[in-house]
């Protein structure tokens, strides 16, 4: 068995491996390829580019190799068609159960065509009242980040029951905001014609209604019992996490930092609450706003949010956020921004940290990371250059590319997002030398703040220019 799930992984590498070197090769010009000028290798990083600002424009307005690499990928229609033609069962549940998504073998499978089941609660049609509970409670923890795989009873319109071997992961939006859970499945029995019968397990059909056994025992005791077991590991471990998170964020007090408040532990529910901050993300308020940021107010945010992260740093041990985006930035009411969402957050407790889990959002994410490469905190700090682009811009970074083209983008080419040309020039230098490709060229938190203050400064010497401007011109006014 060992030798068997080796076998499989490395073929699961393969493939990813594979995809990514499709996805990388969309965004290689033609004439780049034809004369090799360039070689890009996954083990090592590509040779340091020339001081000429290396950008991709974001604008979709914009003519740019990443737009020509949208219209040569697929289109919205053949995206939809390849879920179609996926060997398996695709079906997606919001957080409020309903399903939103069916494709076509999941209408084979089930016998529900897409308009009796998208709409639908999907516990409801197709578990069994027996296995609801245990169906809720996976869903539920999928909900809450978990990812779930096994095999699960299920009945077809018809009534008749049978098991699926499923893949259950949660489905995240650009902003990180959850859209729901993906549910990719297939009938053991098509598994069996595949790889041949199973020997533990034998399926017998009762006269009235479907029923499964495993070793001569009813397949739904065994099912309650292992669910039982591994609900129990799961609640474990996320109580675990949510103590580690709440014995973090308990000790921290600064004003950049969303204040701790409580947490429920109990089996029923296991949440944190934190101070409420009305304007909710900052992601949804540059979205939301139509005008432009004013520079001052601009500046007070970048300020506010390296505040926060320079004292995160500088924890004992020092604290590397791992997920900095704008989605996790709160701002409340005085237009004061704060740094939440700790889940990846780990301590530094070595001289250096060294991790290679690479989990984060890829568009806010450093090179190094999305390489699968040593990082530490300057990794935040690239997430934040991310972020200063996004005051400036208020565009969504790499919207116009998918996860693995921007993990080929940044990771593998060295390519990072274009600053528009009206741009502060030194705003635009700040924001360079966050994405410097040497983590270690890109400054503390500390010289990020010492460039900003001179910048506050510039803005309100600017502003108060402006209204003597403004004063002169209405006394002249008065006079004549």
């Amino acid at each position: 068995m060992a030798a068997e799930e080796l076998l499989r992984k490395l073929r699961e590498l393969e493939e990813g491996q594979a995809e990514l070197k499709r996805e990388i090769s969309k965004l290689v010009p033609e004439q780049q390829q034809q004369h090799h000028h360039h070689h890009y290798h996954s083990s090592r990083r590509p040779p340091q580019p020339s001081p000429v600002r290396r950008a991709l424009p974001a604008a979709p307005s914009l003519p740019s190799r990443l737009q020509r690499v949208g219209r040569v990928g697929l289109t919205d229609r053949q995206h939809i068609r390849a879920l179609h033609a996926l060997g398996q069962a695709v079906h997606i549940i919001a957080p409020g159960g309903k399903l939103i998504y069916w494709n076509r073998y999941a209408e084979q499978m089930y016998g529900y065509s897409t308009s009796e089941a998208v709409g639908h609660d999907a516990v409801e049609l197709l578990v069994h009242p027996d296995d609801a509970e245990a169906a809720n409670n996976i869903i539920g923890n999928i909900f809450m980040g978990k990812c779930w795989r096994g095999k699960f009873p299920v009945k077809k319109k018809s009534g008749e029951r049978f098991f699926i071997v499923a893949n259950n992961t949660p489905l995240y939006d650009d902003d990180g905001s959850l859209v729901g859970l993906i549910c990719l499945s297939v009938d053991t029995k098509t598994l069996e014609d595949i790889i041949g019968p199973s020997t533990s397990m034998k399926s017998h059909t009762h006269p009235v209604k479907p029923r499964f056994q495993v070793n001569n025992r009813p397949k739904c005791n065994l099912l309650n019992k292992s669910s039982i077991e591994s609900e129990q590991t799961v609640q474990s471990s996320i109580a675990s996490k949510i103590t580690t998170l709440v014995s973090l964020m308990k000790k921290l007090r600064h004003p950049n930092i969303i204040l701790f408040m409580g947490a429920v532990a109990s089996p029923e529910r296991l949440c944190i609450v934190t101070e409420f901050l009305p304007r909710g993300s900052l992601f949804r308020l540059l979205q939301k706003n139509t005008a432009k940021l004013d520079p001052r107010r601009r500046v007070h945010m970048a300020i506010d949010i390296a505040r926060g992260m320079n004292y995160l740093h500088h924890c004992s041990p020092p604290i590397v956020h791992r997920d900095l985006k704008s989605s996790n930035l709160l701002v409340d009411k005085n237009w004061t921004v704060k740094v939440a969402d700790f889940g990846l957050s780990r301590l530094k407790l070595e001289t250096f940290l060294r991790t290679k889990t690479g989990k984060g959002t890829p568009q806010w994410m450093a090179p190094e990371v999305l390489c699968n490469e040593p990082s530490d905190e300057k990794s935040d700090v690239y997430s934040y250059g991310v972020i200063l682009w996004e005051l400036v811009t208020q565009k969504i970074p790499w919207d116009n590319l998918n996860t693995m083209q921007v993990i080929g983008a940044v990771g593998f080419m060295d390519q990072r997002l274009d600053i528009p040309s009206d741009t502060d020039p030194k705003w635009a230098s700040m924001i360079e030398s966050c994405w410097d490709s040497d983590p270690q060229k890109r400054p503390s938190f500390l010289e990020v703040l010492d460039r900003l203050r001179d910048l506050q400064k510039q803005y309100s010497l600017q502003a108060q220019m402006q209204r003597n401007l403004s004063a002169d011109a209405l006394l002249k006014g008065a006079v004549k």
